[in-house]
């Protein structure tokens, strides 16, 4: 009869194997094999136990290995194979003449850091009441599955934290995992295990692994983004962008307002300056307090808060019909041109440079869209330079044949530009993609609250908008 060396009162040999981890045992017919080459032989063994951090063997008459013997282990582990050099720790032996060789293949340390962990892109550590958590089906063992929590994110892996019971993890190995990010959903990646450590946490030792994504999709990464922007520290679109987070649709984690306090009105000031500074809008005499005029004081100035920063804004003025206008200063309105009291100006509009590249711009402008339909305003005017011009256009907006220089922003030439609101909310002058981006939840909004009333037509068209702006999204 074998004796047991592993239970409660487990033998000093294997503690050492294994660094006190209670390893599985490996029975026959189990997925999990080796290979160990010594003496420039290679000899299939037969696995006895298993854990993250040893491996014991049968010493066969073959191997003859003595503790000290330096060789070769290939461990397959499902359909994943890791190989390492490494030496015989230890001999235990069992009754019936049977010798079990036993070698540690990775040496864990209760530790802070993850030992080897080397990703060089940006890690974002992940909030502590919204931890990221996930599940695998154990690739070798039937209806058992690894759980475990996300501890930090970078676009090339994870680090990942679960429990000492789930014994038979190796480096090289992949998991099928499904992840829950809090308020995004779930989604499925593949990883493949680079590191193993393990860690002191709450007072319970726990398994710290280190894991790569294997051909992450873009649903996945972009998921990630949206996750990472919500609740990471340090975060921008700029640093997302910059480690190929796809970031497209992110607004809807950012808090859109009003400017309420002095304290507001300042940062706003301030985010004006960073803005056009970086845009080359200002000469070198300008400064924070040169940002504001005498239209702010009679301006709603909507602002986006990103975890209570701001980072985009622009100036909404509802003017009477005899009120003197922020554009009136460089331009003469043409013949047809809207009157007063049936527009809204749009101006002052900046987002901060590590937040440029989303949708915050664009859902900018829909909010000014749907303050002008409340306010009773039809159409909403503003100045567009440079490349910006392309960009208005594709909101919606058209030019009206005017140009000018805005001398507030280094004389910059700007082109006069106007919405018609209605016409863009209802699908009309503008792109079914680019309507589908900004203003189909708006139009929803409209319609319950009977800002608008759409006729029979114009519901067909924004229910066939809708329709058609799902393919897109489908085959994107």
């Amino acid at each position: 009869m074998v004796r047991k060396l592993l239970d409660e009162e487990m033998a000093p040999e294997a503690r050492h194997i294994h660094a006190g981890m209670i390893p599985g045992e490996v029975r026959e017919g189990d997925p999990i094999g080796a290979t160990i080459k010594s003496r420039n032989q290679s000899t299939l063994v037969r696995v006895w136990r298993y854990s993250p951090f040893g491996i014991e063997f049968i010493n066969d008459a073959k191997l003859q290995l003595k503790k000290g013997d330096p060789i070769e282990v290939l461990v397959r582990l499902g359909k994943d194979e890791t190989q390492f050099d490494g030496l015989v720790v230890s001999e235990l032996y069992c009754e019936r003449g049977m010798v079990l060789a036993g070698v540690r293949t990775f040496r864990p340390r209760v530790t802070d850091a993850l030992v080897g962990d080397r990703r060089t892109t940006q890690r974002w550590t992940c909030a502590d009441d919204f931890l990221p958590r996930g599940r695998a089906a154990n690739p070798l063992v039937y209806n058992d599955f690894i759980l475990f929590r996300i501890e930090n994110v970078s676009s090339t892996g994870v680090r990942i934290i679960t429990s000492m019971r789930n014994k038979l993890l190796g480096i090289g190995q992949r998991l099928d995992c499904t992840i829950s990010l809090p308020l995004v959903g779930s989604v499925q990646t593949t990883l493949i295990l680079k590191n193993i450590d393990t860690r002191m946490i709450g007072g319970k030792e726990e398994l710290v692994i280190g894991a790569q994504y294997i051909n992450p999709d873009q649903v996945f990464k972009a998921s990630l983004a949206e996750y990472l922007l919500n609740f990471a520290d340090g975060i921008s679109i700029a640093s997302l962008k910059k480690d190929n987070f796809p970031v497209k649709s992110v607004s809807e984690w950012f808090d859109f307002s009003y400017v309420k306090s002095q304290e507001e009105y300042n940062e706003v000031l301030n985010l004006r300056f960073l803005a056009y500074k970086a845009a080359n809008k200002l000469t070198d005499d300008k400064c924070v307090g040169d940002m504001g005029d005498e239209f702010d004081a009679r301006s709603r100035i909507l602002i986006v808060k990103h975890k209570g920063n701001i980072v985009g804004s622009l100036r909404a003025m509802f003017h009477g019909q005899d009120d003197p206008t922020d554009h009136g200063r460089y331009v003469k309105y043409p013949p047809n041109f809207p009157r007063n009291l049936d527009v809204v100006e749009s101006s002052r509009v900046c987002t901060h440079p590590d937040f440029r590249g989303g949708d915050l711009f664009r859902q900018l402008v829909a909010h000014t869209l749907l303050t002008a339909i409340k306010g009773g305003r039809r159409y909403i005017f503003g100045g567009a330079a440079g490349s910006l011009i392309d960009v208005y256009e594709k909101c919606g907006f058209v030019q009206v044949g005017v140009s000018y220089k805005n001398e507030s922003l280094g004389g910059m030439e700007h082109q006069l530009i106007l919405m018609d609101t209605h016409a863009v909310a209802l699908g009309r002058k503008i792109s079914i993609q680019a309507w589908n981006q900004m203003y189909s939840a708006v139009i929803d909004y409209m319609i319950e609250q009977e800002l608008i009333v759409p006729t029979g037509i114009e519901q067909a068209r924004i229910n066939l908008w809708k329709s058609l702006g799902a393919m897109f999204s489908k085959f994107r």
